[in-house]
């Protein structure tokens, strides 16, 4: 791996990336445990399509994005990115949640 390529790709994306993070850290949304309003005050919806916008902008090839909304739990985003021949599958899971302390 080249890291001067690798410094500077990060650095290119830093700013839009920081952008995000300041608007999401905004957002007070809860886990269901925290805020008995969740499904109702708009900010899962909110947070996700701040999530699910930045992706898409950053346009890369053969990326699906799918929300999954079932009933009475918070959504799932699927993201598949089609192979370009490289070895093995990548997961990675996360929280689009703030826990209140």
């Amino acid at each position: 791996m080249d890291a001067i390529k690798l410094t500077s790709f990060v650095e290119g994306k830093w700013p839009s990336i920081q952008s995000a993070l300041e608007e999401y850290i905004t957002i007070p949304n809860q886990s269901p445990m925290f805020d008995p309003e969740w499904s109702t005050n708009g900010y899962q919806e909110k947070v996700v399509s701040l999530f699910t916008s930045w992706v898409s902008d950053q346009k890369v090839d053969g990326l699906k994005c799918e929300v999954i909304c079932d009933k009475g739990r918070t959504p799932v985003i699927f993201i598949e990115v089609a192979s370009t021949g490289g070895p093995g599958t990548v997961l990675m899971y996360g929280h689009l949640l703030v826990f209140a302390l």
